[in-house]
């Protein structure tokens, strides 16, 4: 079974910076979580103005995901629930800023490029009367180039089978990435994805979630 991805962002004045530090237990019990493989949180790039703070985990299945999220978010009253409070607290505070979804991976490893000095994420839609398979055809196309020329990559689909994709890419910096892809092989791929697919793209510097 494929690893499951779960993302979600939101405005970071709505945790704030200085509240990390209390949820160093908080990853600590998600670390030891049933079906989780990895964690990841951090800060959106400031040159893209708004800043968003991000939360990604990878999970065995979306099953054993929302197992951990039923103790953890829904019943308000387990310990590792009051760990984590200041999550919890921002979510709510957010109200429709607070975006999540779960993607299955559909081809590559998305560790790497969350470990990197910089992430790129992409949301993918289709646009106008373009297939799902179209857009999957594409963005696997771009992952398979970028990964290839040793920028990791991986490409990962919408449990709900909205039709949303998700690639996530490893980079130096925004502008490695963005001085990287104005030229061939990239751009001619790239051309292809925005024929069939509209996309927003951000980046973010991210830490491992560690035991503490």
């Amino acid at each position: 079974m494929a690893p499951v991805i779960h993302y979600a962002t939101f405005p970071v004045s709505h945790v704030g910076i200085e509240r990390f530090p209390s949820l160093k237990k908080a990853f600590g019990q998600l670390n030891k979580a049933e079906g989780h493989i990895e964690s990841f949180h951090g800060l959106q790039v400031a040159e893209e103005g708004p800043n968003n703070t991000y939360f990604i985990s990878i999970w065995e299945s979306s099953s054993l995901h929302r197992k951990f999220k039923e103790i953890s978010m829904v019943n308000r009253e387990t310990d590792i629930a009051k760990q984590f409070e200041p999550l919890n607290e921002a979510v709510s505070v957010a109200g429709d800023q607070f975006f999540h979804h779960e993607f299955n991976v559909v081809k590559g490893t998305a560790i790497p490029g969350l470990e990197s000095k910089n992430t790129e994420f992409v949301i993918i839609t289709p646009k106008g009367g373009a297939s799902f398979d179209k857009v999957r055809e594409a963005g696997l196309k771009v992952r398979d180039i970028l990964d290839s020329n040793g920028h990791p990559a991986a490409f990962a689909e919408s449990v709900q089978g909205d039709g949303m994709f998700l690639m996530i890419v490893g980079w130096l910096s925004p502008a490695h990435h963005l001085n990287t892809v104005k030229e061939e092989p990239y751009v001619s791929v790239a051309k292809e994805l925005r024929e069939v697919g509209t996309f927003d793209i951000s980046h973010a510097n991210l830490t491992k979630n560690h035991d503490q």
